[in-house]
Parts: C-alpha cells; structure tokens; sequence
C-alpha cells in the first residue's frame, strides 16, 4: 500500500479519519513484519537486533514528531534561550533518519541569530563521528568544546582527535525551534574562527557562482 492509497479520500458515508487512521495502522503493522521477517531470515542475531531497534526509534519518532504537529501553533515559552545567537550550541531532536542524513539527538551550531519571535533556527548539525573522506572541504573539524562531549577514542587517550566534532555545510537545515532539547547551560563557538571556515565552506561548496570568462556572445 503506497502514501496515495493510505490518504485517498474514502467512500461517501464513511469516518474519512477513522479509515485513514486504519490504513496507516495496517501500513505500520505492514512495515514491522516485512522488517523482521527480512532480519529473521538471515539467521544473524544482529541484524535482528539491528532491526528491532530501527522499529522501536521509528515507532518513537512517529509519537514525537505528532507532537510537534499538534503544538506547531502554541507559542514558544518565554525563555531566555530562546533567544538564540551565531555560533551558540543547541541539542537538537532530528528524528528518524533515512539512509545517511542525520537523525536523532546531536549537537549543533546555530548559524543566524534567531529572535524569540521567530519560530526557527538555522543550524549545522555536528557528529562525533570522523568523515572517511576528511580532506573534502564540505567537512568542517570543530575542536573540543567545553561542557560537550566529542569524539573519544576507545584505544587511546591521548589521540589528538578526542574531544573533537565534523559538520557537513551540506547539511544545514532551518528547524523549528520546538526540535530543540535545551542543554543545562549555554555553549558557545568561542573562536570566529570556525564560523568563517563554515562560511567559507558554504560559499565554496553551496552558493551559486558564475562562471569564470562567461564573456557575451559577439
């Protein structure tokens, strides 16, 4: 069953909500037991495992992000933090992700200043986790910051990565400030440094460009 069946308009006569609510129950029913039958037929306890905790974040994430529908026209609380400048650090909640985006709770840096009247926040989410291809200049390294756990090397202690972040300017994402999960305290960017690499990267890598010698036609 695709997203047209489930959201087709019902017979006259009928619940169109109740039937809609059905069809997306018998779809998610539909997903959990096509997902570990696949898991199940392996024979690998891991990926069963693997599978069981991909239903269980993906079932969670449908609860959370239905609230974030039925509060989207609540006005924020007024709270300080809410007040949100470049180069602070917020915990965000980016929920189930598909294929390689980011998903879940992370760290980001926030890259405009956002008013308390405005609803959203342009932010770069950050990972703990070192890109292969680390030399691409659409990665960023961001040293260690204080108060926020970075990358930590099991094996050893002394690894001059430890304490580290990456961010890739591809993916910046405007957010709803209802995604954020407030940290105990204010973090903060502390070196302009890192912004203009981020700029940098943004310019270089996003930004439209002309082309070099585009000389007008005789």
């Amino acid at each position: 069953m695709n997203a047209g069946e489930i959201l087709k308009e019902p017979k006259e006569g009928t619940d169109k909500y109740q039937t809609k609510i059905n069809a997306i129950s018998d779809r998610l029913e539909e997903f959990v037991r096509n997902e570990l039958a696949r898991a199940q037929a392996t024979g690998d306890p891991k990926k069963l495992e693997k599978s069981e905790k991909k239903i269980n974040l993906f079932l969670e994430w449908l609860v959370i992000h239905t609230g974030y529908v039925e509060n989207q026209d609540i006005p924020l609380p007024a709270v300080d933090v809410y007040d949100l400048t470049r180069g602070e650090i917020v915990l965000l909640d980016l929920g189930f992700n598909v294929g390689k985006e980011f998903g879940g709770e992370r760290p980001a840096i926030v890259l405009r200043n956002s008013k308390p009247s405005v609803d959203q926040v342009l932010v770069l989410p950050m990972s703990t986790q070192k890109p292969k291809n680390v030399t691409d200049p659409i990665y960023i390294e961001i040293p260690p910051i204080p108060g926020l756990t970075g990358y930590q090397n099991k094996e050893s202690a002394t690894d001059p990565d430890n304490g580290k972040h990456w961010a890739n300017v591809l993916s910046i994402k405007n957010l709803s400030k209802l995604r954020i999960k407030y940290p105990p305290e204010k973090l903060t960017i502390r070196t302009s440094s890192i912004l203009d690499r981020i700029s940098a990267a943004v310019i270089s890598n996003i930004a439209l460009r002309k082309k070099k010698n585009n000389k007008p036609k005789s």
